[in-house]
């Protein structure tokens, strides 16, 4: 069974001069990027295959990056297997997107001052003052008020 991973792999206190064969050794091992950064590390995406597991990838990378070095370095191998990442998912209304963009078009004029007779008569003083913002241009009163009307149309 193929498993894809994300492997990174920082290595400190390392022959600097051996850094060529380091390179050399890491690459041959596995599919990394050309990412070194402050010390010397390194970020790659594949699959283990074989049966092989992250302990058993762990080692085989510190090896050939020992023999490399010539010289015992700490490696640190932080195995991230991407086949079943937690994820979340957004599903982003027709109502975000006129928000984001200040529509004011989501409910007429006549549809807002329909709402506000509707609410004096129902008492809800809040949806009255909400509707007087709306009909003075409050672009946030005006998609309040739509939501409104949108959420009584759907109860009918």
């Amino acid at each position: 069974m193929s498993r894809h991973y994300q492997m990174d792999v920082l290595i400190q206190e390392h022959n600097k001069d051996k850094r060529p064969e380091i390179f050399e050794a890491i690459y041959e091992q596995w599919p990394f990027e050309d990412d070194e950064c402050s010390e010397f590390g390194f970020t790659g995406r594949s699959s283990l295959c074989g049966g092989e597991g992250e302990d058993e990838f762990a080692e085989r990378i510190a090896h050939a990056i020992w023999k490399a070095n010539g010289d015992f370095c700490v490696v640190r191998v932080t195995a991230t297997c991407l086949d079943n990442l937690p994820y979340h998912e957004y599903k982003l209304k027709r109502k975000d997107y006129e928000k984001f963009f200040g529509k004011t078009s989501v409910a007429t004029e006549e549809q807002i001052k329909a709402l506000r007779v509707e609410a004096a008569k129902a008492g809800d003083a809040v949806q009255v003052a909400t509707c007087d913002r709306a009909l003075a241009g409050d672009t946030t009163a005006v998609l309040a008020c739509a939501e409104a009307i949108a959420d009584a149309a759907a109860s009918r």
